[in-house]
């Protein structure tokens, strides 16, 4: 899995804007905080790209994009939340990760290594003692809040003839992470950012719900020039055991203005 991500260099205020998806089977949406109508987005192409290595093969030194920012990056032991937190650390942020696992720990001195400040949370996304010490220590470090990245997310199967004690507990664990924590992260780092001057919040999606190029214009998998028809019709998303998971990440969508 891809996790190649482009950001739009519109202006913007108050709106969110979609990234666009190149590879990916997530899909990731931006939104601009505060600002002057004038201000462009800033720019996150390191989300995309690990630039400095591309200035090494050329010889040189290009400003990076991010330089003297900070960025918090959630559910970044692994996967693409971890290579988020590389690119934004590439492009020069100060850069916070949190996740459940222990392992976010090893990712520091990898984001070190790109001469950032770095640090690492164990924490929930859904647990809001979680969220508020993850944003107050990355405040405390840092003085405000320029990037923050919702990645955590998590899944479980569930059947519509799933046992209720079974559904309950499966409802809470995909969407206490998945949306909930998108939710308290938001509104967290909301304020730090108005206070700063603006600020730019990235979800995490999937195409399980949107699956075709064009969201909301055509959904169906089986459409000719659907680029993910070769993956096989899904006619209820992602799969008839992800109704929970997909309930979800419509959630984050309706957090955010396409």
């Amino acid at each position: 899995m891809s996790a190649s991500q482009t950001a739009s260099g519109e202006a913007a205020t108050g709106r969110l804007r979609r990234i666009t998806r190149c590879g990916s089977k997530r899909r990731a949406r931006a939104s601009r905080i505060g600002g002057s109508p004038e201000e462009p987005l800033r720019n996150i192409r390191g989300l995309a790209i690990m630039r400095p290595s591309y200035d090494r093969a050329r010889g040189g030194s290009m400003p990076r994009s991010l330089e003297g920012q900070s960025a918090i990056v959630t559910g970044a032991a692994l996967g693409l939340g971890n290579a988020f937190a590389r690119a934004l650390a590439g492009e020069g942020a100060n850069v916070t990760v949190c996740d459940v696992r222990e392992e976010v720990n090893d990712l520091v001195p990898a984001l070190e290594a790109s001469g950032v400040q770095a640090q690492a949370f164990v924490a929930d996304v859904g647990v809001v003692e979680d969220v508020r010490r993850v944003v107050d220590g990355h405040v405390d470090r840092f003085g405000g809040v320029d990037v923050l990245v919702s990645n955590a997310g998590v899944w479980r199967a569930s059947t519509a003839t799933d046992d209720l004690d079974k559904t309950l507990d499966d409802y809470d664990f995909v969407v206490n992470t998945n949306l909930k924590g998108v939710y308290l992260f938001g509104r967290a780092v909301i304020p730090h950012m108005i206070a700063g001057g603006g600020g730019n919040i990235v979800h995490i999606s999937s195409d399980h719900i949107a699956t075709c190029g064009t969201p909301y214009r055509r959904g169906c998998d089986e459409a000719p020039d659907c680029v993910w028809r070769d993956q096989g019709p899904r006619p209820t998303g992602g799969g008839p055991d992800m109704d929970l998971y997909d309930a979800s990440k419509w959630g984050i969508n309706g957090f955010t203005i396409p």
